[in-house]
């Protein structure tokens, strides 16, 4: 809570391994304004992206909320915060105590 309005900078280091990956990370290339849906699969550490994701993207949620959203750091951002004894939960759910913390998107 003491960070729920501050801006962080990520950086990936990013390594090619071929053994005990913390993460598998597929990519798909997609034609430019093609729409491949993301996710992440927590549980198996498995993490699914396409070329678009890196631009950012207008979102409209039920006429409540309007942003954008840049949908590789959204993604990125359901891999932090959980914890395997408990379960996956998703960070992005207003009723989460450190939603605001973790702002990924931001607003029109």
């Amino acid at each position: 809570m003491k960070h729920k309005n501050s801006i962080f900078t990520v950086d990936f280091d990013i390594k090619w391994v071929f053994t005990n990956p913390h993460w598998t990370v597929n990519v798909i290339k997609i034609a430019p304004g093609d729409f491949e849906t993301s996710y992440v699969i927590w549980d198996r550490r498995i993490i699914s992206l396409d070329t678009e994701d890196i631009k950012s993207n207008y979102k409209d949620y039920f006429g409540l909320k309007d942003y954008y959203q840049f949908p590789i750091a959204h993604e990125f951002g359901y891999t932090v915060g959980n914890v395997p004894i408990i379960g996956h939960s998703d960070e992005y759910h207003d009723d989460n105590r450190i939603n605001g913390g973790f702002k990924l998107d931001y607003p029109v």
